[in-house]
C-alpha cells in the first residue's frame, strides 16, 4: 500500500498542465453578471399601478375590502343586498374618502396691454 502511494507521488511530479485562465474567471464573471442584472432590475422604475394604501385619501377600508372609488363599493354593497345610496346617507365621512376629487379648472390670466 505504501509503495502504491509513493509511486503515485513520483508519477505526480511530472509537470502539470496549467489551468486555463477563463476556467478560473468564468465563475466570477457569471456571479458578477447576476449581481449587476439583479441591481439593474431592482432600480428600474415599475409601470405597475397600485391601489392607494388604506387610510390615505381616496381609499376606504370597509368590511373585507379596500375600495378606491364609489363604483367598486357600490358593486360590493349590491352583492351583499345593500344600496349605495342608503350607505352613503349613513356614512358621509366614508363617502368623502372615495368621492372623486374635483378637477382644477384652468385660470384665465389677465392679458397684458398691447404696446403700439
Amino acid at each position: 500500500m505504501i509503495r502504491a502511494i509513493l509511486s503515485n507521488q513520483l508519477q505526480s511530479n511530472q509537470p502539470r498542465r496549467s489551468r486555463r485562465p477563463w476556467s478560473v474567471l468564468l465563475p466570477w464573471a457569471l456571479a458578477g453578471a447576476i449581481l449587476v442584472g439583479t441591481a439593474v432590475y431592482a432600480l428600474l422604475p415599475s409601470n405597475v399601478k397600485t391601489q392607494p394604501p388604506p387610510g390615505r385619501s381616496a381609499a376606504l377600508v370597509w368590511g373585507n375590502g379596500v375600495f378606491s372609488n364609489a363604483l367598486e363599493l357600490e358593486a360590493w354593497l349590491r352583492i351583499r343586498g345593500a344600496s349605495y345610496k342608503t350607505w352613503a346617507r349613513r356614512h358621509p365621512a366614508a363617502v368623502k374618502l372615495i368621492a372623486p376629487r374635483p378637477v382644477p379648472l384652468a385660470r384665465k390670466l389677465p392679458r397684458a396691454p398691447v404696446k403700439k
